[in-house]
C-alpha cells in the first residue's frame, strides 16, 4: 500500500511539473569576423557606382555589354599587395532577379522603382556573369567588374529608380 501510495505521489509530482513547464524562446543575432592575422587580403573597391538608361535602350538579359560602367578591383593588405596564392578568384553574391535569376534584382520596390530592370554583371570582355555562382578570375592584384542595366527577360521595362548590392567574395583555392 505504501508503494502503491509512493508511486501514485511521485507520477503526480511529474505530472504537475510538466502542467507548469512553459518554453520560452529567446533570440539571438550573431555577427563577427573571422580573419588570419598573418595574411590579411582585402578587397578594394568603389562603395557605389550610379547607372542610368532609358527603357527602350536596355540591352536584353544575357547579351553582352554594351557601354558598362568599369569598375576595377584590387586585392591587397595593410602592409601592401596581398601575396598572391596559387590560385585567388572573386565570388559574385546579390538578390537575383525574378526573371532567369542571373543579374542583381531591383530592391527598389516603391512605386518609384523601375519595373522589368535589373543590373547585369560582366566580366572584362563584357561578357554576363551570372550572380550567385559567378567567379572572376584574377590575374594580378587587379581585375574589373562591368555593370550596366538589363531587361528582364519576359518583362516589360519601365522607368523608375535602381538599387542594388553586390557582394564580392575573395575566394582562395
Amino acid at each position: 500500500m505504501k508503494k502503491a501510495l509512493m508511486a501514485l505521489m511521485l507520477s503526480s509530482l511529474f505530472a504537475a511539473s510538466a502542467a507548469y513547464a512553459e518554453d520560452n524562446s529567446a533570440s539571438l543575432q550573431i555577427s563577427g569576423t573571422v580573419m588570419n592575422g598573418n595574411s590579411d587580403c582585402y578587397i578594394y573597391v568603389e562603395s557605389s557606382v550610379s547607372l542610368s538608361g532609358q527603357t527602350d535602350q536596355l540591352i536584353p538579359q544575357g547579351t553582352n555589354a554594351t557601354a558598362p560602367k568599369n569598375l576595377p578591383i584590387s586585392i591587397g593588405n595593410v602592409g601592401g599587395y596581398c601575396p598572391a596564392p596559387e590560385k585567388l578568384s572573386i565570388q559574385l553574391h546579390a538578390v537575383a532577379d525574378d526573371a532567369d535569376g542571373t543579374v542583381i534584382a531591383n530592391n527598389d520596390v516603391s512605386e518609384n522603382g523601375a519595373k522589368g530592370v535589373g543590373i547585369g554583371v560582366f566580366d572584362k570582355n563584357k561578357t554576363p556573369l551570372n550572380i550567385n555562382g559567378g567567379v572572376i578570375p584574377l590575374n594580378g592584384v587587379i581585375s574589373e567588374v562591368n555593370l550596366q542595366l538589363v531587361k528582364l527577360n519576359g518583362q516589360t521595362p519601365t522607368e523608375g529608380t535602381v538599387h542594388g548590392t553586390l557582394t564580392l567574395d575573395l575566394v582562395r583555392l
